[in-house]
Parts: C-alpha cells; sequence; structure tokens
C-alpha cells in the first residue's frame, strides 16, 4: 500500500508544478506540458509536423531514441504537438 502526498505550487510565470509522492513507488512519470495555440494554416504548422515526426515518431524518434535506447532512463517518451 502507498502513502500518497500531492504538492501543488505555481512559479512566478504562472507555470503549476503537481509532484505527487508515492513512498513505496519503484516507477516515476514526468510529464511536461505547454498549451499551443496553433491552428491548421499557421506558418508554422509544417515546422511543428516535422517536429512532432522527428521527435516523436514512437520508437524511431529522436527522444525515444536517446533516452530509452543511448541511456535507458525511460520506457516510454512522447513528443506530440496537436495540429
Amino acid at each position: 500500500m502507498y502513502h500518497e502526498q500531492t504538492t501543488h505550487a505555481k512559479n512566478h510565470k504562472g507555470a503549476t508544478v503537481v509532484v505527487v509522492n508515492k513512498s513505496g513507488a519503484v516507477q516515476s512519470v514526468v510529464d511536461v506540458t505547454y498549451p499551443i495555440d496553433m491552428k491548421q494554416g499557421h506558418p508554422d504548422e509544417i515546422k511543428l509536423k516535422v517536429a512532432n515526426g522527428i521527435l516523436g515518431g514512437g520508437s524511431t524518434g529522436r527522444l525515444f531514441q536517446s533516452l530509452r535506447e543511448k541511456h535507458a532512463w525511460t520506457y516510454h517518451i512522447l513528443f506530440f504537438v496537436p495540429i
């Protein structure tokens, strides 16, 4: 059984940091999000689609290759910008 403690904090720019401490847990999840208001037809749409493919791209993406295959730091990494 885990004891759970949740802490919320805001930095000087309004970003929220939430830490959920589960004593005895053997794994962690780090979720970093940033809201982007991007619609189809935006001048940077193609650039973001390319970034999605290069960084996200599942097991062939650069983040996965570096953080999982090279460093063995994670089981899963996701980069995605919805358009």
